[in-house]
C-alpha cells in the first residue's frame, strides 16, 4: 500500500495567508537552513484535508478557497535577488527526497527549478517513485480553475521533463495508461 501524500500545514489555507507564511520561511533558506527546517514538522494528510492542489501559481478564482499551494517561492526570491542562485542547487536534492518536495517541483509554477538539464533525470526518477502517491489523491489538481483534475490532466513539470528527456510530444499529449508515467519511462528506455 502506498503511503498517503502529506503536505506541510504551512502551505495549506487561503492563498494570501500561505504566501505570507512561505515568504517568511524562504528567508531562512539564505542562512543555510534546510527545507525541512523552514517548513517544520506539521504535515497534513492530503486525503483527509479538503482543498485543491494549485500547480499554476496563485489563482484569484480560488483566493477564498482552502488549497494547498506547493510553491517553494525560492526561484522568485532568487529572481528578486533575495537569495543566491546556489540555494536552489543546495535544496534540489532535498526536495527530491520528500513527497511534498517532489510535488512542489511538479508544480508548473516551479519550472525554473528544472531548467538545468542535469536535473531532469533525478526529477524523473523521483516522480516515478512517487507517482502512485501523487496520483492517489485523485482529481484535486488545478492550474487555477475551480475544478479539480487528475495530475496528468493539468500542465505540470512532469510533461515538461518527459519531453526534454525524449518522450515524443504526441505521446505526452495522450491520456496516460493505467500504469501511469511508467508507460512514458518505457518509451524512454526503448530509445536508449
Amino acid at each position: 500500500m502506498t503511503a498517503p501524500l502529506e503536505l506541510p500545514s504551512g502551505v495549506y489555507g487561503r492563498q494570501s495567508d500561505v504566501a505570507a507564511r512561505v515568504r517568511s520561511m524562504v528567508a531562512g533558506l539564505g542562512e543555510g537552513a534546510s527545507l525541512a527546517d523552514v517548513i517544520g514538522p506539521d504535515l497534513l494528510d492530503v486525503a483527509t484535508t479538503p482543498g485543491f492542489i494549485l500547480l499554476g501559481g496563485r489563482s484569484r478564482l480560488l483566493e477564498h478557497t482552502p488549497a494547498y499551494e506547493p510553491l517553494l517561492q525560492v526561484e522568485l526570491a532568487v529572481h528578486q535577488k533575495r537569495l543566491p542562485l546556489e540555494v536552489m542547487d543546495r535544496l534540489f536534492p532535498e526536495a527530491l527526497a520528500m513527497g511534498w518536495g517532489v510535488l512542489a517541483l511538479v508544480a508548473h509554477a516551479n519550472q525554473a527549478w528544472l531548467y538545468p538539464p542535469a536535473r531532469h533525470r533525478p526529477f524523473w526518477e523521483a516522480v516515478l517513485r512517487r507517482w502512485s502517491q501523487l496520483e492517489g489523491v485523485g482529481p484535486r489538481y488545478t492550474f487555477g480553475a475551480a475544478t479539480g483534475n487528475a495530475l496528468w490532466s493539468v500542465p505540470s513539470n512532469v510533461q515538461y521533463v518527459a519531453v526534454n528527456l525524449g518522450v515524443p510530444v504526441d505521446v505526452v499529449k495522450r491520456p496516460l495508461p493505467p500504469v501511469g508515467v511508467a508507460a512514458l519511462d518505457a518509451v524512454l528506455r526503448g530509445q536508449r
